[in-house]
């Protein structure tokens, strides 16, 4: 019996995380790091002192203080940064569906200036910074947002992109939007009106690293003194290019169309995850208890064995004494009760024997139940290299829509206008001629 329970707890024995290995969603971001006076708001906790990789959940309020600085790192791997005097709320965060990045991190944003470092490089939004009058929607991007106190007393809102593309909307105004590009910035006066998004000196020299340790306050001091000559010189008043603005708008439909579809493909697969994935526990759970229930058995038939020993025992010793005194009687019922204790001993064998044959069934279940999940898992890589290779592919489209539309802009930089046009402009070609 004692072979019996220990090949019961070794052989049967299932690990906790069995049949839960899949990843479905990250609802929450890390704190990378932080350096001063950094505090936390959660949706039961008013405002406290937060840990070193303090977990941050959607509807967290995060603070920083003057000559402090927060970097957190969210479920895409992307960095968010947080000046000093800079408060924001994480509204929501991205969607985690078996390595691929789904929805967007959404952040309201009250003081101060964050720089962002976006992983994902597709055309969809996957994060968006909101102000009181502003939507700036990211895709894939590393830029930069912050208030500053103008001449007047209101905060101006400015922007600045290092690479990919910021959509910039009034939230008032659905036709107040424009898109920023590699190296322009934006400044938003009153944290409403729009100035024309331009390539300024101040964005090109601006220190983009998300991941860095060091605030930089003296090179934001720097850069806002920059900005605010520059800007005075060479602002503009706001005038959306329709003609450019229609085509992004065209491709960002293709983009959504297809990120859509993908979504929903995914939602899918997840729901169909989730589905089998409380299968597999249910399963484990009805092993586990199987496996209680025959541990318990054994333990029985191992008491139950030791007092029949117990007794035959003492019925050989009185068998010895009933054969000195000659005694048939006394022998006769000796020998019955022998009988019944060696019937009993047999009914025990073959309890043992059941025992043996439900392990060896569990053992069987068990290991269908892997061959089920290895059999999944491999459903999932094959899965996850569809999806690495689509998106490889779309990024080398945009790759060579983007050059395209490069060598086009530069193109019609270099044409010279043509005489009797219009200065800076071009005339159609053959113009004036029938």
């Amino acid at each position: 019996m004692r072979n019996v329970i220990h090949v019961l707890f070794v052989i049967l024995a299932l690990r906790p995380d069995f049949a839960s290995g899949f990843d479905y969603e990250t609802l929450t971001a890390r704190l990378f790091y932080f350096k001063g006076e950094v505090l936390i708001k959660t949706l039961e906790t008013e405002f406290a002192p937060v840990e070193k990789g303090e977990l941050i959940s959607a509807g967290d309020t995060l603070k920083t203080s003057s000559k402090s600085l927060a970097i957190i790192s969210l479920p895409d791997g992307s960095k968010l940064k947080l000046g000093e005097s800079t408060e924001i709320t994480l509204e929501k965060l991205v969607e985690r569906i078996e390595g691929e990045s789904f929805g967007k991190t959404s952040i309201i944003m009250r003081a101060g200036r964050v720089l962002i470092d976006v992983i994902n490089k597709g055309k969809e939004p996957v994060f968006e910074i909101k102000t009181k009058n502003v939507a700036l929607g990211v895709r894939g991007t590393r830029f930069f947002a912050g208030f500053d106190k103008n001449d007047q007393g209101e905060n101006d809102l400015w922007a600045s992109v290092e690479r990919g593309e910021i959509v910039v909307q009034n939230l008032s105004n659905d036709q107040t939007a424009d898109a920023l590009e590699n190296g322009q910035g934006m400044i938003i006066e009153g944290g409403k009106t729009f100035t024309q998004p331009q390539k300024y000196n101040w964005v090109r020299d601006m220190n983009y690293d998300a991941s860095s340790k060091d605030e930089g306050v003296g090179h934001f001091q720097k850069i806002k003194e920059r900005r605010k000559r520059e800007f005075s010189k060479r602002r503009q008043n706001w005038k959306r290019n329709q003609a450019r603005w229609k085509k992004k708008k065209e491709i960002w439909s293709r983009f959504k169309a297809q990120y859509k579809k993908k979504l929903e493909k995914f939602h899918a697969i997840r729901a169909k995850f989730i589905e089998r994935r409380k299968k597999f526990n249910q399963e484990r759970k009805n092993l586990i208890k199987q496996k209680g229930d025959l541990i318990d058995q054994a333990k029985s038939l191992k008491g139950q064995s030791r007092k029949l020993r117990k007794k035959r025992q003492q019925l050989v010793g009185k068998m010895r004494k009933a054969n000195g005194s000659n005694s048939p009687n006394e022998k006769n019922k000796i020998r019955r009760q022998l009988l019944e204790l060696k019937k009993k001993g047999k009914e025990l064998r073959d309890a043992r024997g059941k025992i043996l044959v439900a392990r060896k069934k569990l053992i069987e279940k068990r290991d269908q139940l892997i061959q089920f999940k290895r059999k999944e898992t491999g459903e999932i890589k094959k899965i996850k290299q569809v999806q690495q290779s689509q998106k490889k592919l779309m990024q080398r489209q945009l790759k060579k829509q983007m050059e395209k539309q490069q060598l086009r802009d530069k193109r019609r930089r270099r044409r010279p206008p043509l005489p009797n046009s219009p200065a800076g402009g071009s005339a159609p070609p053959n113009s004036g001629t029938q």
